[in-house]
């Protein structure tokens, strides 16, 4: 897979094992689906390991907004008010709190 383009990140973090997380702005979505799944795992080279996914357990979940770390715990929180944990190793992802 190709590098992500580091300029489109809204967001940047880097992971203890040496590659990182970002936060792609929604608006540079091209669909959906894509604008929902708008956080990405990348190696220390900056390639794509993988894409956050919620599918599985909560459909309706927006864009993200921001994504920080906090005591070595992904956080995440999106447009509608929703903090979750995203597994940095894997994307996936699972709700914790409504946040408004």
């Amino acid at each position: 897979m190709k590098p992500v383009e580091l300029s489109k990140c809204k967001v940047y973090l880097r992971t203890p094992e040496g590659g990182s997380v970002v936060l792609i702005s929604g608006e540079l979505a091209t669909d959906e689906e894509s604008k929902r799944r708008n956080v990405y795992g990348l190696d220390p080279d900056g390639h794509l390991i993988w894409q956050v996914d919620y599918r599985t357990t909560m459909p309706e979940v927006s864009t993200f907004t921001n994504i920080y770390f906090d005591d070595g715990v992904l956080k995440g929180y999106n447009y509608n008010g929703g903090e979750y944990e995203i597994d940095y190793r894997t994307g996936a992802c699972r709700p914790l709190r409504l946040l408004k």
